[in-house]
Order: structure tokens, then C-alpha cells, then sequence
């Protein structure tokens, strides 16, 4: 499966929830989608963690009301070493209890043609 039929089947529009034009993936669905990038070789720049709010929007803020990213450019974590960082972190995050409400924002070089390409044949 390609990058943008993973998109089409196991995304979540966040258009629908803040006007962003991106998809974001479930915990369930984020090491399937890294391994996919990781196998097409393409290199991811930073990820934000979701919250699902009380009206079943995701936004940037979490329960707490911080917002979570991990930039791996400003991290300066060598290419080839942020498939292992980010897998860990996305388990690590997986192992909470609110997991369910949590939702991961890619940053790479196909996410956002994804949602450009598919929201092109609507």
C-alpha cells in the first residue's frame, strides 16, 4: 500500500476538526504508517500529538493543556536513527490510558501531498 491510499483508508481528516490540511493516525495506525515511510524511505521531520477534546475535535492541546511535538530536526537525531526514536516513542505514548482520544501529526516529505492529492478528487 502507498502512502496516500493509507492516508485515504486510515486517516483522520483534520479538516474536519481544526481546518488543518492534514491527516493524523490513531496510536493503533502510527507504526504501521512509520514503517511505511520508513520502507519508501522517506524522512519524517517532526510529529504533534493530538488530543480528542470533550466535543470529539483533535487539536494541538492535551488533556494537561500542553502541546506535545517532537521536532526531529531541532533534535538534531541523525536520519537514520529517527525510525527506532519515533517507534519508541509512539509505544511509549500507546501505553497510556487515554490512548484512545490520541492522535499523531507526521511531518515528512509525502503526508501533505497526500491530503493535497486526495482531497483533489472531491
Amino acid at each position: 500500500m502507498d502512502i496516500f491510499e493509507f492516508y485515504k483508508t486510515s486517516g483522520i481528516d483534520l479538516e474536519e476538526h481544526n481546518g488543518a490540511k492534514f491527516y493524523a493516525v490513531q496510536p493503533k495506525d502510527a507504526c504501521a504508517l512509520l514503517d511505511l515511510l520508513n520502507q519508501q524511505h522517506v524522512i519524517v521531520h517532526s510529529i504533534d500529538v493530538l488530543y480528542k477534546n470533550e466535543n470529539g475535535l483533535y487539536g494541538y492541546s492535551t488533556q494537561s493543556g500542553k502541546c506535545i511535538s517532537w521536532d526531529l530536526d531541532s533534535a538534531n537525531i541523525p536520519e537514520e536513527k529517527r525510525y527506532e526514536v519515533v517507534k519508541q516513542k509512539i509505544q511509549d505514548f500507546d501505553a497510556r490510558s487515554d490512548h484512545e482520544n490520541l492522535a499523531f501529526l507526521f511531518s515528512d516529505e509525502q503526508s501533505y501531498k497526500a491530503w493535497k492529492k486526495n482531497h483533489a478528487k472531491f
